[in-house]
């Protein structure tokens, strides 16, 4: 970066008692002053901040702020939600308040309410920092140091801050906005190393780098903040920031260790005892604890940090590897051979995981580089010197015990690994493990959401514990003290006798990942096992209290393991030594392992024990059945299956999904109607346009048009204003963003100035137009008839869009117009211009989905297609353009009838693209407005959707019609919570199918998957849950009671 450019500092003073929120209704009150020092002006001191500010290269400017609350709260509070005794409202939690309670650091009853009166002091705060932003970006000056009035300088630190600061300039990466110098409760153990700016001084990236106590800022950077600050400001302006980090908008760079610190340093208490919060935030300082060990190679820069990270892990966005960061191993490949795999455990999960997590995380990193050919001879190792629920941490100067792992379980390949330099391994970064603990090629205990064949059960687990098997057998294997402990036990209680034994486990107090499984279901099988084995033992590993109880009443004889156990979950009780239970744990499972025939739930605890009893005790002949309840779901009631022959691990059996018939490219066979035909769908076409990124057209513009109503249904809290905010929120981020394509807001009226405003601030490609004047017809004289929400002011509407969309976008200059609901929801990125797509390839009309509506009236169900029939003769010779494609006849326009052809096929017009002057010509005008003067729209139950079906398919050319299938998207009428009228359809781009549906789902829709998961369909290779559902889009009978006989054929709607 060029020294000549001038930098800026500004200390921002304001007395802060408040910025003016609307919400919160606080005043304001702001003043600043400036000192000027540097290049050509006398040295200053700023004995405030410890800082001699002399400088031969740059002159600076100084704005100066004071920061005055009434409040100090502590900083790990401030990102958790909750602070020192008080409540506050703050952005959404990683996790739960349960989660908080079992770190003791709070009580048993603590619950997080909106503390308005805190939250007012930081949203003060915030506005008082943007009001130093904007008086850094008029002031022409280049960069910005912002203080707040608490910093102190970490004289033990740093003696030449000042040289420092020119140092992170002079190597900051380029497109930087802002590097914090006083980070306060960060993510230390998930940050990456970007450089070396000092013997003691580095630059870092991470996601969450709290506090601005100090920070450096450039221009680029100021103005974002400022765009950012000037949207409504809801929490403190660290956390804004961090937000803007994570929607990658907001380059934010630390220096470690920082430079800054709060004067007073931020606590955490608890009852007991009170731990100061430094740099580094409560995770590193319970992993870390009281000793001293290896930081991870992203976070110290001394070792390589592999990154195959997915962007949204951290969120546990279980989105898996990225194809793009697994493509670029090559360039790395032979760098990591030459290094030994140092295998970490995952800090994200120390303060909640189980003992077994972590023998799946070492698996899954062994399984990701071995199969990426991604270790040499060099051999891989453990190193787990962590403090957690299971551990206590372990020093690396003491040789007289043991880490983790090894006390568990043997070296992997190596024994003596002390010695290794750092700049001899490698790790995976720490999102790049719980990326891996996700990815669906990765070895799961159990199905996650991302584990697209789980519901083919005993299949899909078959493949699973074949790959941990065959990665164990290996390089994982317990310490020969314990399994010959558990096999000594065993023996004294149940091999003396010679008879079968029955393994139960049930996990009882801790199950997030599904729900507890039902007593009675072990009950059940325990009796039948009782009744075909009356001379069997059974053994219960549990570390429920309740369970172990109602068991021994019930079975007298039952035997279990000595062990903790406790009515919530002994994992987060460390008043229980840690040794005792790790080995209590162990060994539970070590025994079910040797059982005859094992009932279970999904858990580590009893997925390990079937993968022990192939690694532990391959001399023992294999399990007589496995039962795995969570499993067989619908019959778990009527469960009588012990005793049938299991099988040990073998290689996965292939479970096929079985799609609806696949009616595409002409597949129909003689006298078969077409079932969701994919008439115009081409994804080879979609992917070559991907690749070569077509950008808008050359030859004319388009715009997209949302047709909106501010009125209407309410449901869950949230109006039909929120929904079109957030169908302009998934344009922006999955298309708009980048393209930029024009966007016109359709309404009626209903949409005021203010609400306009908020619509599009910051997107200046969105403007609105009344349908009102010229650009509606009023259709005097015609009475309207029908039921529901087929009013007047609604048929209106659809005749604007069916009838007087293409002259009022015509006469605006558009040449291509696409259609969007105000809840059409885009869910996947598009790779290409939508209005350069259809010019590339010559397309007059595309859609998304298909649609099979009913033109029929209750008086006379003949009207549509006998107006069809009727036109086409009078104006037609007769022509049908392809509309009887998917009929059983296709001789004459006399085949055009509802008992030919079933209920019609068109285009769900929640989406489409058409070209404006196709629309225009002649014949196509021609009949818009013979239907337009006739009335039907307000006489019959005519719409948009099928008068735009109709058109396209009479008059538009069949091959100049594209049906895109590539990207996903969702369309709901009338519901926030759930699926009401609509559709939500994965596209062919997804590479995970199953993955992005419950992606989707949970992070935009946030529909319940447990309501929904029956309705999903395959629909010609396109993962579909639509209502109405087409999953017997072919049936045509007429249902009991139908009034109108067989010869008119029921209106089965449907959307696939």
């Amino acid at each position: 970066m060029p020294l000549t450019e001038r930098l800026f500092f500004a200390f921002v003073l304001s007395l802060v008692h408040g910025l003016r929120n609307e919400e919160l209704n606080i005043a304001k009150t702001t003043g600043f002053s400036h000192v000027v020092f540097g290049k050509g002006t006398p040295n200053t001191n700023a004995s405030a901040l410890g800082l001699w500010l002399k400088s031969e290269k740059f002159s600076f400017s100084l704005i100066t702020v004071r920061r005055n609350r009434k409040t100090v709260i502590g900083d790990w509070f401030e990102t958790s939600g909750v602070q020192n005794g008080t409540n506050v409202k703050a952005r959404n939690l990683n996790f739960t308040i349960e989660d908080l309670q079992k770190t003791k650091l709070v009580s048993a009853n603590y619950d997080v309410k909106n503390d308005t009166e805190s939250l007012a002091e930081e949203v003060s705060i915030t506005n008082a920092h943007h009001a130093a932003i904007k008086e850094f970006l008029n002031s022409g000056s280049d960069y910005a140091l912002v203080f707040e009035s608490d910093a102190i300088l970490q004289k033990n630190k740093y003696s030449d801050p000042m040289g420092v600061i020119h140092s992170l300039i002079e190597n900051a990466p380029h497109g930087w906005h802002e590097i914090n110098l006083g980070r306060c409760a960060a993510e230390c153990f998930r940050q990456i190393f970007v450089t070396k700016v000092r013997q003691n001084a580095n630059l870092v990236e991470a996601q969450n780098q709290y506090c601005s106590t100090a920070y450096l800022l450039n221009k680029e950077g100021g103005k974002q903040l400022d765009a950012l600050f000037s949207s409504k400001t809801t929490y403190t302006n660290y956390l804004m920031k961090s937000d803007a980090y994570d929607a990658d908008v907001f380059e934010q760079y630390s220096v470690e260790p920082r430079i800054f610190a709060h004067a007073r340093k931020p606590k955490v208490c608890n009852g007991a005892e009170c731990v100061y919060v430094e740099e580094c935030g409560f995770t590193d300082i319970s992993a870390k604890a009281n000793c001293v060990f290896r930081r991870p190679c992203g976070a110290s820069g001394s070792c390589y940090a592999l990154d195959v990270a997915a962007p949204g892990a951290f969120k546990f966005s279980l989105e898996g590897y990225p194809e793009y960061k697994v493509d670029r191993l090559d360039e790395v490949r032979e760098q990591l051979k030459g290094k030994h795999l140092r295998i970490r455990g995952l800090y994200k999960f120390l303060s909640g995981c189980g003992f077994f997590t972590f023998p799946m995380i070492v698996i899954n990193q062994l399984e990701f580089a071995y199969r990426n050919d991604l270790v040499g001879k060099k051999p891989p190792f453990v190193y787990m010197p962590e403090n957690h629920h299971y551990s206590d941490c372990h020093n690396d100067s003491y040789t007289n015990s043991t880490d983790f792992w090894h006390k568990w379980f043997k070296p992997l390949k190596m024994r003596n690994y002390s010695d290794v330099a750092e700049s001899d391994v490698w790790e995976f970064s720490q999102d790049s493990i719980i990326t891996g603990y996700f990815d669906e090629s990765s070895v799961h205990e159990y199905p996650y959401p991302n584990d697209d064949d789980w519901e083919c059960g005993e299949e899909w687990l078959a493949g699973q514990r074949h790959a941990a098997t065959s990665i164990m057998k290996d390089f994982i294997h317990v310490k020969d003290t314990h399994v010959q402990s558990a096999i000594h036990w065993f023996k004294k209680k149940f091999d003396k006798a010679n008879r079968p034994v029955l393994g139960l486990h049930m996990r009882g107090t801790d199950k997030f990942v599904h729900p507890i499984v039902d007593p009675a279901l072990y009950i059940n099988a325990t009796d039948t096992f009782q009744k075909t084995h009356p001379e069997g033992r059974i053994f219960l590993a549990t570390d429920d209290w309740t369970y172990f109880h109602m068991f021994n009443d019930k079975f007298p004889d039952i035997k279990t393991r000595r062990a903790e156990r406790d009515r919530k979950n002994v994992l987060y009780n460390d008043a229980v030594n840690k040794d005792v239970k790790s080995l209590q744990v162990l060994e539970d499972s070590l025994a079910l392992a040797q059982t005859d025939t094992l009932v279970k739930c999904w858990s580590g605890v009893s997925e390990f024990a079937v993968y022990f009893r192939s690694t532990e005790f391959g001399n023992r002949p294999w399990f007589k059945s496995v039962i795995d309840l969570e499993v067989i779901t619908k019959s778990r009631k009527s469960l009588s299956l012990i005793g049938t022959p299991a099988q040990p691990p073998s290689a996965p059996m292939k479970c096929e999904i079985q799609p609806l018939p696949d009616y595409s490219g002409g597949k129909t066979k003689q006298g078969q109607v077409y079932c969701c035909p994919h008439l115009n769908s081409n994804s080879a076409v979609e992917r070559e346009a991907a690749q070569l990124k077509i950008g808008k057209p050359k030859t004319g513009k388009g715009a997209i048009v949302i047709l909106s109503q501010n009125k209407g249904y309410e449901t869950s809290g949230r109006t039909r204003l929120d929904m079109l905010g957030n169908t302009i929120r998934l344009l922006y981020k999955n298309y708009n963003d980048r393209q930029k394509d024009d966007i016109i807001v359709l309404h009626t009226g209903d949409l005021d100035e203010e609400t306009q405003k908020a619509l599009s601030a910051g997107r200046p490609e969105i403007s609105f137009l009344h349908m009102k004047g010229e650009n509606r017809h009023p259709a005097d004289g015609i009475g309207a008839t029908g039921t529901g929400l087929e009013d007047v002011e609604y048929r209106k509407v659809m005749q604007w869009y069916a009838i007087r969309l293409w002259p009022a976008m015509k006469a605006k200059g558009y040449k291509w117009v696409c259609g969007f609901g105000d809840s059409s929801y885009l869910l996947s990125p598009i790779p290409y211009n939508l209005f350069g797509f259809m010019e590339h390839y010559g397309y007059d009309y595309s859609y998304r989905n298909i649609a099979r509506g009913t033109g029929l009236t209750w008086d006379d169900p003949d009207s549509y297609t006998r107006f069809l029939r009727d036109y086409s003769t009078t104006y037609m010779n007769g022509k049908t353009g392809w509309m009887l494609d998917a009929c059983k006849k296709k001789d004459s326009v006399k085949d055009l009838n509802r008992e030919n052809c079933g209920e019609f096929y068109g285009f769900y017009n929640t989406f489409f693209i058409g070209h404006i002057d196709r629309f225009m010509e002649p014949d196509i005008h021609h009949f818009l407005k013979n239907i337009d003067d006739s009335g039907v729209i307000f006489t019959k139950l005519w719409n948009d959707y099928l008068i735009q079906s109709v058109t396209t398919q009479f008059f538009v050319d069949k091959a100049k019609t594209f049906h895109f299938t590539g990207w996903t998207y969702a369309h709901n009428y009338g519901s926030h919570d759930k699926l009401r009228y609509g559709i939500m359809q994965i596209g062919l781009f997804e590479e995970n199918p199953y993955k992005a549906y419950y992606k989707h789902m949970g992070e935009e829709l946030k529909w319940d998957l447990v309501m929904h998961q029956q309705y999903l369909v395959n629909v010609n290779g396109l993962l579909t849950l639509a209502a109405p559902n087409p999953a017997n889009c072919c049936a045509n009978k007429a249902p009991m009671g139908w009034a109108y006989g067989n010869h008119v054929l029921a209106p089965s709607e449907m959307i696939c």
